[in-house]
């Protein structure tokens, strides 16, 4: 139910109107610790242009760059979830 939602509130961030599953990792992530106390889901912002520099490395390669354009759409995006989740919360109490 929770995976539903967001992906229901962050779909109109996305640049093609919808959430895109990414493959899973047995990557180690700190959050999952969250997870086990919290319901919680885990997003990752896409930030790949394939514009100079070249921004379609991940974040641990050493020619990682960041594409900055993007940083206003995770922040509204984050934002956005915030002010759902709040307002479903108020409607249910």
């Amino acid at each position: 139910e929770l995976y539903e939602g967001v992906k229901e509130i962050a779909a109109p961030a996305s640049s093609v109107g919808q959430v895109q599953e990414i493959e899973q990792s047995m990557a180690g992530e700190d959050f999952a610790f969250f997870g086990e106390v919290i319901p919680s889901v885990f997003l990752a912002l896409g930030q790949g242009s394939g514009q100079y520099p070249d921004t379609n490395y991940g974040l641990h390669n050493p020619r990682f760059a960041i594409d900055e354009s993007v940083l206003d759409t995770g922040a509204a995006l984050h934002a956005h979830l915030a002010f759902q989740t709040l307002n479903k919360l108020a409607a249910e109490a």
